[in-house]
Order: structure tokens, then sequence, then C-alpha cells
């Protein structure tokens, strides 16, 4: 029990807060894909200005979608990592090593 307590604590966040943090990345993502399917399913503007600006927005749109997923990547790596040490730890297989 003590090594869960370790892991639950482990890092800058707790597990509630890094759960929390994965919960509000998600719905970030989810958001800015809504707000690029939206504008991709509008006709585009008619002057080149407006189409110009429409593109930079839809680039900075995805540019913090990435980052958001990049961001969940490591997250859940480093989640994966300690489950893994904590598991080797305690004696206990990661459930890839019993196949």
């Amino acid at each position: 029990m003590r090594l869960l307590a370790g892991w639950v604590g482990a890092g800058d966040m707790g597990l509630w807060e890094r759960a929390q943090h994965l919960r509000r990345l998600f719905e970030d993502v989810e958001e800015h894909y809504q707000r690029v399917a939206r504008a991709a399913e509008r006709p585009p503007p008619d002057d080149r200005r407006a189409r110009r600006s429409q593109r930079r927005e839809l680039r900075m749109s995805v540019d913090e979608m990435r980052r958001k997923v990049d961001e969940l990547d490591r997250m859940v790596l480093g989640l994966e990592v300690e489950h893994s040490l904590q598991a080797g730890a305690s004696g206990q297989h990661p459930p890839e090593a019993d196949s």
C-alpha cells in the first residue's frame, strides 16, 4: 500500500490532480477539433485577406491542438513509466509481460 501512496503523490501532482488535468486537456482538444471542423464546413470568404486570416486562425487552432495532444502523450507516457516502475518495485509484472 505504501508504494501506491508514493505513486499517487509522485511528481508535482497527485493522481486526482493529474486526472483532472488530463480531462481538461481532452476537453480542450475536443473544443479545438470542433472549432476547426465548423470552420472547415463554412464556405471560404470572398476576399483574399479574409481567406488568409481564416487560414491563419485555423493553423493557430490546429497548432494549439497539436501542442495539447503532445502534452497528453507526455503525461500518459509518464504515468505508464511510473506504473511500470512501481509494478517492478513491488515484484508485479506489467500486463504485457504476462502474455
